[in-house]
């Protein structure tokens, strides 16, 4: 039913971003963006790559409203790294600032808490309260913050201000800012709502291995259709949201790993349903697909990443503990099985039922239908990235002048050391993505083709299965974490 389904959605969703992106909005909002500022915040840690930072800055500074934003890398006290490399890009280019994470008592250490930290001294300059410095910060800390809260005090005055959440490996397109304002503007109530991008992850996908490629296109094509599909949208890894909303609902939680889920759910089970909603914006960000030198190393770091994103499974804790009424808690079950639940399990439980279906004799037809929805997803997958694929190209062109293009295929079937690699089919230039491994069997089989054929069982299997398996070993972690830190305390 999913893959049947997203095909013509993401079909009509590629659509609109086409000519989204496209698309000049200067015009059309005319002086309203004053009113408006832009804080983009960035949380980094132990990440050395310069080109990264820069390109991030570079993107904004291209928008032609640039003179309403602000770029904010929230670092953590312990990475020294960072601070030189964001003290460098604020000596190079305006409105550049740091807010640096102290170590703080009883909170967990990670995205979630520094993001809180920064958001309420974002908040403290703008509504006019001291600034909290924990007792372990350093010197150091309370000096930079405290140029940070006075510089974006006189920035922020007397305009209302959007707080938007990217990764350090994220970049806009040149015209996303001139767009976001337009939506922004246009939106009822725009004060209470979360906007929610397209997350394309696809800026290195000519250098990550097989696993990591596979987790990188579904993430993105499931980003599409979701942000297309009325009934399963949810903050997701970058979104953007008013600073009004996010003081009225107390900022980001300090307890949790997961801000995204956890900062949707929160809002959510405070305003309700119909008051708080996620307003889809067809434009993406591009970001990067998890990348390592050798493929024991990719695998393993992407493996961390589905278990974090498992971890999200507590945010059921939040939901059914809050004080919201059970209508609304109810309502809110499609969404948190969608984010949480189905895409853990999918790939498991569809190999069984495939495998199950066989051995009971129920016949070829339920195995027919299981494979053609491989079929579509592999269609819907390979249009979606051929068709940002070239959106990317041409803004990199626009932004950092860049003009080359690798080519994001391999051109013959090769395998790398132990591990198995992307390749084609009689379809040119097109994915095989870890929920299309079955149709290329399928096509392999037929055309009686002796293409990697030793590879294709254990690429099914481990394409479609470990990434099940990591998630529900996150999900394992996440309620054992409830029980010590979410239940308990309440």
């Amino acid at each position: 039913y999913k893959s049947f389904i997203n095909l013509p959605v993401s079909i009509y969703g590629l659509g609109k971003i086409k000519k989204t992106v496209k698309g000049e909005y200067f015009s059309e909002i005319g002086d309203k963006y004053k009113n408006i500022y832009h804080i983009v915040l960035v949380p980094a840690y132990k990440e050395e790559k310069e080109e990264l930072y820069e390109r991030k800055v570079i993107s904004v500074r291209k928008s032609e409203i640039s003179d309403s934003i602000s770029v904010v890398f929230v670092l953590e006290e312990n990475d020294p790294k960072a601070h030189e490399i964001v003290t460098k890009l604020g000596e190079k280019y305006e409105n550049v600032f740091m807010i640096i994470h102290p170590p703080e008592e009883g909170v967990v250490r990670g995205k979630s808490s520094a993001m809180a930290y920064a958001g309420k001294l974002i908040g403290a300059a703008r509504y006019g309260r001291k600034p909290y410095f924990p007792e372990r910060s350093s010197k150091f800390t309370v000096e930079e913050n405290m140029k940070t809260y006075e510089a974006l005090k006189k920035l922020m005055a007397g305009k209302e201000v959007v707080i938007h959440d990217t990764d350090i490996d994220y970049w806009f397109p040149h015209n996303y800012f001139e767009y976001f304002t337009k939506v922004y503007l246009e939106t009822k109530n725009r004060k209470y709502a979360i906007y929610q991008p397209i997350i394309a992850l696809i800026n290195n996908l000519n250098k990550v291995k097989y696993f990591s490629r596979n987790i990188a296109l579904t993430t993105t094509y499931d980003s599409i259709n979701s942000n297309f599909s009325a009934l399963l949208r949810s903050a997701f890894s970058a979104y953007a949201v008013s600073l009004d909303l996010l003081d009225d609902v107390g900022y980001w939680r300090s307890d949790v790993i997961q801000e995204d889920s956890s900062l949707y759910w929160k809002i959510r089970m405070k305003f309700g349903r119909k008051n708080v909603r996620i307003v889809p914006l067809s434009m993406p960000v591009f970001g990067n697909a998890i990348e390592a030198p050798e493929w024991k190393k990719e695998f393993f770091a992407q493996w961390r990443q589905l278990t974090r994103w498992g971890v999200g499974t507590s945010d059921l804790a939040d939901i059914w503990l809050s004080d919201a009424p059970l209508r609304e808690k109810i309502s809110s079950i499609p969404s948190w099985l969608k984010f949480h639940l189905l895409w853990e399990i999918s790939g498991i439980i569809g190999l069984e039922t495939m495998t199950l279906s066989m051995i009971l004799g129920y016949g070829p037809v339920p195995a027919v239908v299981y494979f053609l929805s491989y079929f579509f997803t592999l269609f819907g997958t390979s249009i979606a990235i051929r068709v940002l694929r070239d959106l990317l190209y041409d803004e990199r062109a626009v932004l950092f002048g860049d003009t080359t293009e690798t080519t994001l295929l391999m051109n013959t079937p090769s395998m790398e050391r132990g591990y198995p690699v992307l390749f084609e089919t009689r379809f040119p230039n097109t994915f095989i993505n870890r929920e299309a491994v079955a149709a290329t069997a399928l096509l392999v089989v037929t055309e009686s083709s002796r293409r990697l054929i030793p590879w294709l069982d254990l690429g099914y299997i481990a394409a479609l299965s470990v990434s099940s398996i990591c998630a529900l070993h996150g999900a394992l972690k996440a309620f054992r974490y409830d029980l010590k830190y979410v239940v308990a305390p309440k």
